[in-house]
């Protein structure tokens, strides 16, 4: 029951749009006190946008950066 609900709860955090999600990030983390992102060993997962910047993507909980294990960083893990 607890999996349906977390499937249920990350459904409708991804139909937000950009800025609800945003919003919804900072909020957790001032909450929590925690920010996530994956990492293999000492290496963190780094991402590039369109312009060639790089980035590190963050997540409020371990479970949106689990979400996000594909391609390149299916060896990383959150941390």
């Amino acid at each position: 029951m607890s999996q349906e609900k977390d499937e249920n709860q990350f459904q409708t955090l991804i139909k937000l749009d950009p800025g609800q999600r945003y919003r919804f990030a900072i909020q957790k983390f001032i909450e929590t006190e925690e920010v996530w992102s994956l990492a293999e060993d000492q290496l963190w997962a780094v991402g590039q946008d369109p312009m060639g910047r790089q980035f590190l993507p963050i997540w409020p909980h371990p479970d949106l950066a689990n979400r996000c294990r594909t391609n390149n960083w299916t060896g990383y893990h959150p941390r």
